[in-house]
């Protein structure tokens, strides 16, 4: 079983997954997004096959996406529930709300 948590990066191969309302558990909970709302796909930036996307506890023991790349730090990707802001994400012909994960994972992502 694969589930890719952030969406167009590298998978993540499990032995089980957990099932929730919208299918396995993180899969493609998380996703890059241009500043005009559209997403991001390895078809137009073929460089995010490149991510290697894992879990990690975070200080207070909560699970965090952490994010990998050669010859980069590690992102520890905020939660969503401490983003304040939401932004509209053009998702092929729908379009959703999504948090937006700050400056941080912005940089660190347009290197």
């Amino acid at each position: 079983l694969w589930v890719y948590p952030l969406k167009s990066a590298r998978g993540l191969q499990l032995d089980v997954a957990k099932m929730d309302n919208l299918g396995f558990e993180k899969d493609r909970n998380w996703m890059v997004v241009k500043p005009t709302g559209e997403f991001v796909t390895q078809r137009s930036r073929p460089q995010m096959s490149l991510l290697f996307p894992s879990f990690q506890q975070d200080e207070s023991g909560k699970e965090q996406l952490c994010i990998d790349m050669a010859d980069m730090p590690t992102l520890r990707v905020p939660h969503a529930s401490s983003s304040n802001k939401t932004i509209d994400v053009t998702v092929w012909k729908d379009t959703v709300k999504a948090a937006d994960l700050g400056d941080e994972a912005s940089a660190w992502l347009t290197k």
